[in-house]
């Protein structure tokens, strides 16, 4: 299994955009850059590839069911957030939406149990 793209990930996602540039030596500087950072870690684009194929087939498709894929990794959860997705569950799952507030939450809870679910498979 290959190793987390936890340690680069945020540098991965300032380079990433700069591959939609419309200049061709951006582009090349942009992969490069990208390379080398994936290769500093070990890493390679098959393994920046199989992590974005990782995250899709995990990618809630709406609220209630990111509280539910939340709660499926209970186990990963503080006790804190754990109270809050079980608070929140009951408004979504009957087709309300949260808060802003509850949404930057709730979104902040599955970028973690994403960033344990990489460390776990590496």
């Amino acid at each position: 299994m290959s190793r987390s793209l936890a340690p680069v990930a945020g540098r991965i996602a300032k380079l990433l955009p700069l591959l939609a540039s419309d200049q061709p030596g951006e582009v090349v500087a942009a992969i490069s850059a990208l390379r080398r950072t994936l290769a500093a870690a070990g890493l390679d684009l098959n393994d920046l590839a199989g992590a974005v194929e990782r995250l899709a087939d995990l990618a809630p498709q709406d609220w209630g069911e990111l509280v539910e894929l939340c709660l499926a990794h209970a186990e990963l959860l503080s006790d804190r957030d754990w109270r809050f997705v079980n608070g929140v569950r009951p408004r979504v799952l009957l087709g309300g939406d949260p808060s802003e507030a509850q949404k930057q939450w709730l979104r902040d809870i599955w970028k973690r149990v994403l960033q344990s679910i990489e460390q776990e498979a590496a």
